[in-house]
């Protein structure tokens, strides 16, 4: 779970004020990804926020989550639940590379799975980032945003 604006502030000291001179973080937009674990992780954190006026984190209601397909986590095809060991083994070029994070080292049944990360990533800021200036500029102050994935 993170906590940013549009403009490419994270939380930390950004928070207004309340009367009680405590931190408060007011959550305008929540994009979560659609799996299921990440959707999971958001509602332990809906829970666990305390409500009310002097609340710590205003989350909007979950009716108002916007589910984003590319927050989902790193397609890793055949590799998918195979083992450190048996990757090592059976792919040690491509397994040094991922261990390295080299991105066009890592090949897996022909594509490039950092890559197509670092893409989907790159979609989602863009997606974000243009929907909440919009919001921005119609509320006329910053936006803050939480995002839940995996």
């Amino acid at each position: 779970i993170g906590i940013g604006s549009a403009h490419g502030g994270e939380s930390g000291s950004s928070g207004s004020q309340s009367g009680s001179g405590s931190s408060k973080v007011s959550i305008k937009s929540v994009y979560v990804s659609p799996l299921t674990r990440a959707r999971h992780t958001l509602e332990l954190l809906r829970s666990s926020v305390p409500r009310g006026p002097d609340a710590p984190l205003v989350l909007p209601p979950p009716s108002e989550d916007v589910i984003l397909p590319n927050l989902r986590e790193i397609d890793l095809y055949s590799w998918q639940d195979r083992t450190k060991d048996y990757l090592r083994e059976r792919h040690p070029e491509e397994y040094a590379a991922w261990k390295k994070g080299d991105p066009n080292g890592v090949v897996v049944d022909g594509r490039k799975p950092l890559l197509e990360l670092w893409e989907r990533a790159g979609k989602v800021w863009e997606e974000v980032r243009s929907a909440e200036l919009l919001r921005d500029e119609e509320l006329g102050e910053e936006s803050r945003v939480l995002y839940s994935s995996h």
